[in-house]
């Protein structure tokens, strides 16, 4: 099974790489191009990534936060 994170980057790679982008180019317009390029499927599935980085970098912190209590 391929992980969200892995599709995210690989997303990412397909979608982003070698293309000239404006400046002001960042996550809030990243969603809308990669639908209007590659279809609608691909924003959700980008979309689905995001939130499986954020929940992994969530929970990764907390429970370095919950060891960390715990030692000192």
């Amino acid at each position: 099974m391929v992980s969200p994170s892995s599709l995210n980057a690989a997303l990412h790679v397909q979608g982003f790489f070698g293309r000239e982008l404006p400046k002001d180019f960042g996550l809030q317009h990243a969603g809308e191009y990669l639908a209007s390029n590659f279809g609608a499927s691909y924003k959700y599935i980008w979309g689905l990534g995001l939130l499986a980085a954020g929940q992994a970098s969530t929970m990764s912190g907390t429970y370095t936060g919950e060891q960390a209590r715990i030692t000192v």
